[in-house]
């Protein structure tokens, strides 16, 4: 379980330049070896591409050094077992996660406390006391790599993670539950879904889910409350901000019992700054509730609000973040819901969704037969080898009906590169859709 707080189809687009999306750091002789193996190895199976400093596990010919890799990754997993804390080569890694990690904002750490205490690790007890003892008596307990190291443990140790106890829990859903919730923070997902899983369990949202995957579109999806990792403050988790922040669109189940949960408002508030600051697509779903209810907040969303007016204050902030943000909600068009069939509503979604995003990742342009056959050949080949969905347009760009098809390419693409020879004519119309 988490500490404290805190798909499917070809996995497109490793964000910003990253070669991997997971590092792994652990001891190779520790008790924890055979777990961060399989752990390495159902990572691998979801298509999350992962770093672990193991000649018998990397791919490919050649493998980048160990450097190179914390510095190409954006999720860090760092396993600390029992001889962890005694390899210098797992504390330099450690070190150097730390300064990656708070250097850049979108990259994460996520601590797996395996078969040790986080109070050990924080204050250097037990095995990792004795392994700084030993390290203190090898290269001086005030040199500069020894505190490097103290402060690397007291910092990793403080942060929100998992922890494995042999008899409290089954290891292989340990580990299912970690590739899961890190499959949510890799892979960058069209859709956005917001719902309260104490109301609707599995079927309603649980059928639109697979409804939406099985049309291959990347839906941010925790089917239970208890796995979102939320400890009832007022700052959402990073990653479940980057993943509101990166929807296309998000589809809000406005239910019974929504409003009840700070989290789905907290959650809310997040999705209407992003409607208003980045022009992002929201669709309410009137789930056996009146909008007019969640507009005026009558009836149990009546009941939710006075209920946080009494806890946390009339005056509150955050209840007023909230208030408008169920108001704004209820003002959008949306999929109102009371009786019917909902195969009929999932598949209405479904449809609405494919028909708004882009159908391509990369439109590419380009004239000539030399380019063609050198660089944009070769960026074609690559980005399609790194699963992009690519439109490639090789056709001379002409007045009349030939440009108004090339601009609804454009129009249901990501992004559009266009490829010229220094005398090339670019037609007007083209370049300002570019």
């Amino acid at each position: 379980m988490m500490s404290n707080e805190g798909e499917d189809g070809t996995h497109e687009q490793r964000r910003n330049s990253s070669s991997f999306d997971v590092f792994i750091s652990s001891s190779r002789n520790g008790n924890s070896s055979k777990f961060t193996r399989q752990l390495y190895g159902a990572l691998k199976e979801n298509e999350i591409a992962t770093f672990m400093d193991d000649d018998n596990l990397q791919d490919g010919d050649k493998k980048p050094s160990v450097l190179e890799a914390i510095q190409e990754s954006r999720i860090y997993i760092v396993v600390l077992s029992d001889n962890y804390a005694f390899s210098p080569d797992c504390l330099n890694q450690l070190v150097k996660i730390i300064e990656e990690g708070i250097k850049k904002d979108d990259h994460v750490i996520y601590p797996i406390f395996y078969e040790v205490n986080p109070h050990d690790v924080r204050k250097l007890r037990g095995c990792y006391g004795q392994a700084m003892d030993r390290h203190a008596n090898r290269f001086g307990s005030d040199s500069s790599m020894m505190q490097k190291w103290i402060t690397a443990l007291r910092h990793v140790a403080s942060i929100a993670g998992w922890v494995y106890q042999s008899g409290t829990a089954d290891e292989h859903d340990f580990m299912q539950r970690i590739v899961g919730f890190v499959a949510l923070r890799a892979i960058r997902h069209d859709v956005f879904l917001s719902f309260r899983g104490e109301d609707m369990g599995y079927n309603f949202t649980g059928n639109l889910y697979n409804a939406l995957r099985q049309k291959k579109i990347k839906t941010f999806f925790i089917n239970d409350d208890r796995n979102y990792p939320w400890n009832g403050g007022f700052q959402l988790p990073r990653h479940i901000r980057k993943a509101i922040e990166d929807a296309r669109i998000t589809i809000v189940v406005l239910s019974k019992n929504y409003a009840s949960s700070t989290r789905c408002l907290e959650d809310l508030a997040k999705i209407i700054e992003c409607m208003k600051m980045k022009n992002q697509r929201v669709w309410p779903i009137f789930y056996k509730v009146e909008p007019s209810d969640v507009r005026k907040q009558k009836g149990d969303y009546g009941d939710a609000m006075d209920s946080h007016k009494s806890f946390f204050g009339n005056d509150s902030q955050e209840v007023k973040n909230w208030s408008s943000a169920l108001f704004e909600v209820s003002n959008l068009t949306g999929f109102p819901f009371q009786t019917g069939y909902e195969y009929e509503l999932i598949e209405r979604i479904v449809e609405s969704t494919v028909g708004s995003l882009p159908r391509y990742d990369v439109f590419l342009s380009y004239t000539g037969e030399d380019t063609r056959h050198t660089f944009s050949g070769y960026l074609y080949n690559v980005l399609r080898q790194k699963g992009f969905k690519i439109f490639m347009d090789d056709e001379a760009l002409v007045d009349g009906n030939q440009i108004s098809q090339t601009l609804t390419k454009i129009e249901i693409s990501r992004h559009s590169v266009l490829c010229s020879l220094k005398t090339m004519h670019i037609p007007r119309g083209v370049l300002m859709s570019l």
